[in-house]
């Protein structure tokens, strides 16, 4: 609905909508819009003005929240995206696209950053080994899934430090007491 077409209408319309900030009575509101009355008077227009049905649904509309006018969702979160995608790809902004593409990645549940097991404090009573073992025990349901769990992290582990190891040379040596004294052994000894 537009502004009322009455200047002081919507003034009142307005000021009335604002009063649990302003705290002023619907009398003061109906002077406050520019009516010049007194008294008794004032307060007769007033209600009669603010029982008015266009000055109600204008108040409703004033009052409305300002989230339904300009609400977020998903849906439009990924229909931005989608723009900024096209818009980036088109300037040729490919670390845009990149950016706009992890977003909705994420909005979509595609990619997950973290994905955490049990509860905040859900370890805190676990004071051994063993307790922590129960805990994840429980937490996979077996404790035959625990162990599978677990063999699959320790392939992993070895994996990794397979990949960070250091070749180390082999060196020939043509006699015990140099290959000795190279490797800092007392020949005395």
């Amino acid at each position: 609905m537009p502004a009322l077409k009455n200047t002081k209408h919507e003034a009142f319309a307005n000021l009335v909508a604002k009063r649990d900030k302003t705290k002023m009575s619907v009398t003061v509101c109906y002077i406050a819009s520019g009516y010049s009355t007194d008294g008794h008077a004032a307060e007769a227009s007033a209600t009669r003005l603010l029982s008015s049905a266009e000055v109600q649904a204008r108040i409703a509309e004033i009052n409305a929240p300002v989230v339904a006018k300009s609400r977020v969702t998903v849906a439009s979160l990924l229909a931005e995206l989608q723009a900024t995608v096209e818009a980036a790809r088109a300037a040729k902004q490919f670390g845009a696209v990149n950016g706009s593409l992890a977003l909705i990645g994420k909005l979509t549940g595609l990619l997950v950053e973290k994905v955490e097991m049990g509860g905040p404090g859900e370890f805190a009573d676990a004071k051994t080994p063993a307790d922590i073992l129960r805990a994840l025990a429980e937490d996979c349901g077996s404790v035959g899934e625990l162990i599978e769990q677990l063999e699959f992290m320790l392939d992993e582990a070895r994996a990794m430090a397979a990949g960070q190891a250091r070749p180390i040379a082999v060196v020939e040596h043509k006699s015990e007491d140099k290959w000795k004294k190279l490797n800092g052994f007392n020949q005395a000894t």
